[in-house]
C-alpha cells in the first residue's frame, strides 16, 4: 500500500544496494545461532535486534517514526538541580550517550563526549548542551523535538529539554530513538529519573540459556502463514501488485499519522478479563485478538496478518549497556463471520501462540531468509501491540510525577492499535495513516474499536457477523467496506466483478490495442509475442496476484486479440457481442450455476425453460414442443441426429441406445451437398459413418431440390433414412432450402425433418425477413445459433424439439442427481435432455438481451446488416475487377476478384489484408457457373450494425488495391519463371 513517488523509490532502491554491499543481513540469511544471539558480545557490540534497527535507519537516515516522545512533569517537590541531576544520570546510559560506529563491519556503540546545559540559564536546560542564548523558551516544543531525525553515526540517540516554570515547576520532553531502548529497558532507563534514586528497577528477561527454534522451522511456519502467496491488503482486499523487487522498498513508505488515545473503562477492562478466562487466554494475548477483530469490524477483511512487537531482551542484558532487544511476531488472523464470537476468539488464541513459538527468532532474520529465496516482503499492513507505560512500576499515580507520550505525526502502517498499560488502568491508542485512499475508512478505527470493546463481552455467544453488524450501527458506519472474498458472492461479489473489469479495462492504455480488425504481422510471430509475454509453459508456483493477472491478460487481448466491433472486421459469423450479453454472460459465470438439476440453479433453470418457451413460439411449434440450449451448432445438429436415429430405431422394434448402430438396416442421412460439415461429423460420432450422408444437388440459388431429395428417397430400397436436413441459411450464402416443399416430402415419407438454422433463424426477428423461413414450424428438431445472428458471445446455441418427448433418446436416470422420487417431488432439472452433465447457464445472456431489446430490437440490428449486405452487392456490380458469385440473402456477401490466376491472387489478397491488419475477410471454394471445380472466393460476412456504407466502401477501396498489388506481384513471378525457363531450353 506504498504511496511513494518514483523519485523516493529510486532513493530507496539506491540506499538498498547500498546496503546489501555492506553485508546487510538483506544479503545472505544469516546463521540460526545469529538469530537469536545467544552468546555474549564483545563490549559496545550491536545485538541482532539493534542491527536491524540500524539497518532500517541506514535506508531511511531522515525518518523519524522510529523516535520515541516523551513529556514528564515533576510536581513532588523537588528542586530544579535535583531533577537535572537526575536527568544527566539517565542520560548518561551507555545506550543514551553514544553513537554508532562500524568498526572493519563489526557495528557497536562507541562513547560520545556529549553534556547538557542550560540554554537559558534557570529556564531551559538541554541535552545535548546548545550555545547559551541559542534558543528562547518558546522557540522548540515537544512536537519539532520529537519529529527531528537522529544521525545516529554523528549523534547519540537521545534528546532533552527541561523547561522551568515560574513556579518551579519542571518539564521534561524526553525523545530517545528506538535503537536505544524498548518495552522492557524502560522502567530501569527512567527509574532515577522518576524516583530521584540511583536504584535501577529490575528487568524480568527471558533466560540466556533457553532453547531457541531453529530458522527453517520459523520460516517453513512463515511460508504457510503469514508470508504466503495469498494474503491481501485488509484494507483494499487486493493482491499485492508491485513487483518482487519493489516490495522490499515500499515498507519504507512513511506518511502522516492521526493519534487516538482513549481511556477504557474499569468495568470494559474487568469483563475482557472474564472473556479471557473463558477462552482460555491471557490477558495480553486476548487483547491483540481483540485488535484482529477490530480491524475485521472496520475493514471485513477475514484474513489479514498483523504485526505484533515482542520483547526478547535477556535476563542478563543491562537495559543501560543494551538498547533495542525487540522483534516484531507477524500472525496470520483468520476468522469466519458465521462462527461465534467465542469460538472466533478461540481460533484467534491458537494462530497468536502459534506464531508466539518462533517470537525468539528475529523478524529480519525471517524477512533476509525469505528474500534470499527470491521472495516478496510480506503483507504488512495492521501493527498491533500491548506494551507498559514507560513508567508503569517506577512511579504510582499521585507521586507527584505525571507521563504522557508524544506522537511523531507520522508512521509506515496504514492503521497501528496499541493497548497501553499503566498504573491506574488501559488506554487503547490507534494511529491510522492520512494520506492513503483508504484513509476515509482508517479514520473510522477508534470509533469502530471502541464500539467492540464495548459490545465483546456480552455477544460471546453471537456469530461474529452479528456482532461486527451491531458495533458499525451503534457507530453509525453501515458503509464501512465489507471484505471482498475471492469468490463472486450475489450482490457485492457480482459489484466487484464489474469493478474487476473495470480495473483491468483502465490498465490498458490507449495505446496498446492495435486499433484494427486482426494485429499486424505474420501468425507464427503473433502467437511468438503472446506466448512469451506469458512466460515458462508451466503453471506458476506462485500467483501474481488477481490485479495483474487480469492486466496482463487485458494487454495481450488488447495488443494481439480479435476486434469484432471494428468495422472491417468481416470474415465469420462472429459478431460483436452486445454489452447486455456481455454482462450477463459475467453473471452466468459469478453464479456458476449448471441446468442438470434444481439445486445446481433453480433461476437459472426457470429462465431457461421460459427461453425455450418463448423461442419455440417464435418458430410456430406447438406447445408439446421443448428445447435446450447447447455448447454450439455443432452440438445441437449432433444431438438433434442422435434423437433421430433413436427415433427411425424404435420405428423398427430396435433400441440403439441398448444395442448399438450395428441392427439399424444401413441407416442414411439425407441433406444438401453444401450443408454444414457438421452434419458429417455428427454421422460418424453416431456410428453411422460419414458415407451415410447422402448429398442432394442445389438449384443456382445453392437451395436443395425438393425433386432430387424426392427422387433420393424413393431409391433408398432397403436402406434406413434417419433424417433429411435442411438448411436455413447456408454459411457462405445465407441461401434457405425450400422448407415448405422438403417438410412436406419427409412427412409424406415418414422421415425426421431437422432443420439447421443455426445461422438462419434470425429472419423470425425480422418483419421484413421472416419469410426465408416460412415452412419451419414443420420441421421435427431445429438448431439455432443465437451466437451468431443474436449478437451473443459464444456459446448460445439451440436445439427446439417440436415434441418434448422425444428427449426421451437422452434421458437418464441418475441415483445422486435426478432420482425419480426426486423428480417427482418437482426437483427435477433439464440432465435428460442433453448429452451433457454440468451445463453452463448461457440463457442468461440470452434472456438479457431480448428483456433489453425485444424481437424487433433485434430485427431492426439485422435489417441493418442486410442493407449493408445488399450496398456491397450493388458496390461489386460497379466494380469492373470484382465479380458477384451469387445474390444477397442475409447478410453474407460471396465475391472474388477477377484475374488470370484466381486461385492464387484471391487467396494471397486475404493473406495480406489479414497480415496488414487492415481488414478481416472470409473465404470460400465455390464450383462457379461453366468452372468444373471449385475455385478460391472471397466472402464477407456483415454482422455490425453500426457500421455504415462508407465503412463497407474504404473496405473495397482497400480490397482492389491490395489485389493490384498481388496481381502485378503476380504477374512477374510468372514472368520471370518464363524467361528462367525460356533461358535453360537455350543451355
Amino acid at each position: 500500500m506504498s504511496v511513494l513517488d518514483e523519485s523516493r523509490l529510486e532513493l530507496m532502491r539506491r540506499r538498498l544496494a547500498g546496503v546489501d554491499a555492506g553485508g546487510s543481513a538483506t544479503g545472505t540469511p544469516p546463521t540460526p545461532d545469529a538469530a537469536h544471539d545467544p552468546s555474549p558480545r564483545l563490549h559496545g557490540e550491536l545485538g541482532v535486534a539493534e542491527r536491524r534497527m540500524w539497518r532500517i535507519h541506514q535506508l531511511d537516515p531522515d525518518s523519524v517514526s522510529h523516535n520515541i516522545g516523551l513529556v514528564l512533569t515533576f510536581t513532588d517537590g523537588r528542586s530544579t538541580d535535583e531533577v537535572v541531576t537526575a536527568l544527566q544520570e539517565t542520560l548518561r546510559s551507555p545506550v543514551l550517550s553514544s553513537v554508532i560506529v562500524d568498526d572493519e563491519g563489526v557495528v557497536r556503540r562507541e562513547s560520545a563526549d556529549v553534556e547538557g546545559g542550560w540554554s537559558v540559564p534557570d529556564t531551559v536546560w538541554e541535552w545535548p548542551a546548545h550555545a547559551e542564548g541559542a534558543a528562547a523558551p518558546g522557540d522548540v516544543d515537544e512536537t519539532s523535538l520529537t519529529r527531528r531525525p537522529f544521525r545516529l553515526a554523528e549523534e547519540v540517540p537521545a534528546r532533552a529539554r527541561l523547561t522551568v516554570a515560574p513556579d518551579g515547576t519542571c518539564t521534561v520532553i524526553l525523545v530517545v530513538h528506538h535503537i536505544a531502548v524498548d518495552g522492557t529497558s524502560w522502567p530501569a532507563l527512567l527509574g532515577p529519573l522518576v524516583t530521584g534514586t540511583s536504584a535501577v528497577t529490575p528487568v524480568a528477561g527471558v533466560a540466556a540459556d533457553r532453547a531457541a527454534p531453529q530458522v527453517d522451522d520459523a520460516l517453513r511456519h512463515a511460508l504457510s502463514t503469514w508470508a504466503a502467496d495469498d494474503i491481501r491488503h485488509p484494507l483494499t482486499g487486493a493482491l499485492p501488485t508491485e513487483s518482487a523487487e519493489q516490495s522490499w522498498i515500499t515498507p519504507l513508505d512513511e506518511g502522516a499519522v492521526t493519534r487516538d488515545r482513549r481511556a477504557l473503562d474499569p468495568a470494559v477492562v474487568a469483563a475482557l478479563g472474564e472473556v479471557a478466562r473463558e477462552v482460555g487466554a491471557t490477558s495480553n494475548a486476548l487483547m491483540i485478538g481483540v485488535c484482529a477483530l477490530a480491524a475485521h469490524s472496520l475493514t471485513g477483511a477475514d484474513d489479514l496478518v498483523m504485526l505484533v512487537p515482542s520483547e526478547n531482551r535477556r535476563s542478563d542484558e543491562d537495559p543501560r549497556e543494551v538498547g533495542y532487544c525487540g522483534t516484531v511476531v507477524p500472525i496470520r488472523c483468520t476468522v469466519d463471520p458465521t462462527a461465534s464470537v467465542r469460538e472466533s476468539l478461540r481460533r484467534m488464541m491458537s494462530a497468536i501462540y502459534s506464531s508466539m513459538e518462533f517470537a525468539s527468532i528475529d523478524y529480519g532474520t525471517l524477512l533476509t531468509a525469505l528474500r534470499a529465496r527470491g521472495g516478496r516482503f510480506p503483507v504488512a499492513d495492521v501493527m498491533a501491540s500491548v506494551r507498559s507505560a514507560p513508567v508503569r512500576g517506577v512511579t504510582e499515580t499521585g507521586s507527584g510525577v505525571d507521563y504522557r507520550s508524544v506522537s511523531t505525526g507520522v508512521g509506515g502502517y496504514p492503521l497501528s492499535y496499541a493497548f497501553e498499560i499503566t498504573d491506574d488502568g488501559i488506554h487503547l491508542e490507534i494511529d491510522h495513516r492520512t494520506d492513503i485512499p483508504e484513509a476515509e475508512v482508517t479514520q473510522r478505527a477508534p470509533a469502530v474499536a471502541m464500539g467492540l470493546l464495548a459490545e465483546l463481552p456480552d455477544n460471546l455467544d453471537s456469530t461474529l457477523a452479528d456482532l461486527v453488524d451491531a458495533v458499525r450501527a451503534a457507530c453509525a458506519f453501515p458503509e464501512l467496506p465489507t471484505r471482498r472474498s475471492r469468490f463472486a458472492s450475489p450482490g457485492r461479489g457480482w459489484a466487484q466483478v464489474g469493478a474487476d473489469l473495470i480495473r483491468m479495462a483502465e490498465s490498458v492504455s490507449d495505446t496498446a490495442h492495435h486499433g484494427a480488425p486482426l494485429p499486424h504481422g505474420l501468425p507464427g510471430d503473433v502467437l511468438d509475442e503472446v506466448d512469451s509475454a506469458l512466460g515458462p509453459r508451466v503453471i506458476p508456483s506462485a500467483g501474481v496476484g488477481e490485479s495483474q493477472a487480469l492486466a496482463r491478460l487485458g494487454d495481450l487481448v488488447a495488443r494481439h486479440g480479435l476486434d469484432l466491433t471494428h468495422t472491417r472486421t468481416a470474415a465469420h459469423l462472429q459478431p460483436p457481442p452486445l454489452t447486455v450479453a456481455v454482462v450477463a454472460d459475467a453473471l452466468a459465470g459469478a453464479t456458476n450455476a449448471s441446468l442438470d438439476t434444481y439445486d445446481s440453479g433453480p433461476a437459472t433453470l426457470a429462465i431457461e425453460q421460459w427461453m425455450i418457451a418463448a423461442l419455440a413460439d417464435l418458430a410456430g411449434l406447438g406447445a408439446g414442443a421443448g428445447g435446450v440450449f447447447g455448447p454450439g451448432g455443432s452440438y445441437s445438429n449432433l444431438l438433434a441426429l442422435l434423437i433421430a436415429r433413436d427415433h427411425a430405431a424404435s420405428a423398427l422394434g430396435l433400441d440403439t441406445r441398448t444395442d448399438g448402430t450395428g441392427a439399424l438396416p444401413r441407416p442414411v442421412v439425407f441433406c444438401s451437398r453444401i450443408a454444414h460439415f457438421s452434419i458429417h461429423r455428427a454421422c460418424a460420432a453416431l456410428g453411422l459413418g460419414e458415407s451415410a450422408v447422402v448429398g442432394i444437388d442445389v438449384d443456382d440459388d445453392h437451395r436443395m431440390l425438393p425433386a432430387a431429395l424426392e427422387a433420393a428417397l424413393a431409391a433408398a430400397g432397403d436402406r434406413t433414412p434417419v433424417a433429411v436436413v435442411a438448411t436455413a441459411g447456408t454459411t457462405d450464402f445465407g441461401t434457405v432450402d425450400p422448407l415448405p416443399e422438403i417438410a412436406a416430402i419427409a412427412r409424406r415419407h415418414g422421415v425426421w425433418l431437422h432443420v439447421d438454422a443455426a445461422y438462419g433463424f434470425g429472419s423470425l426477428f425480422s418483419d421484413r425477413l421472416a419469410g426465408l423461413v416460412e415452412g419451419i414450424d414443420r420441421a421435427d428438431s431445429i438448431t439455432l445459433d443465437l451466437h451468431k445472428i443474436g449478437w451473443q458471445p459464444a456459446a448460445a446455441s439451440v436445439l427446439l424439439l417440436a415434441d418434448s418427448g422425444r428427449f426421451a433418446a437422452v434421458d437418464r436416470s441418475v441415483s445422486y442427481l435426478n432420482p425419480t422420487d426426486d423428480i417427482e417431488a418437482g426437483y427435477g432439472g433439464l440432465l435428460g435432455q442433453t448429452l451433457q452433465t454440468t451445463r453452463r447457464p448461457d440463457v442468461l445472456k440470452v434472456a438479457a438481451t431480448f428483456l433489453a431489446y425485444g424481437r424487433l430490437g433485434l430485427g431492426s440490428m439485422l435489417d441493418r446488416c442486410h442493407e449493408l449486405a445488399r450496398h456491397a452487392e450493388q458496390r461489386i456490380a460497379t466494380e469492373p475487377h470484382l465479380e458477384l458469385i451469387a445474390p444477397v440473402t442475409l447478410t453474407t456477401v460471396v465475391f472474388r476478384y477477377r484475374c488470370a490466376d484466381l486461385d492464387a491472387v484471391n487467396a494471397e489478397l486475404r493473406r495480406r489484408l489479414i497480415r496488414s491488419g487492415a481488414a478481416l475477410i472470409g473465404r470460400t471454394r465455390v464450383v462457379t457457373a461453366g468452372a468444373d471445380r471449385p475455385q478460391v472466393c472471397l466472402k464477407l460476412t456483415l454482422l455490425n450494425p453500426e457500421a455504415h456504407e462508407a465503412d463497407i466502401d474504404a473496405l473495397f477501396d482497400d480490397i482492389i488495391r491490395v489485389a493490384l498489388e498481388v496481381e502485378a506481384e503476380n504477374t512477374r513471378a510468372l514472368s520471370t519463371d518464363a524467361d528462367a525457363l525460356e533461358a535453360s531450353h537455350e543451355h
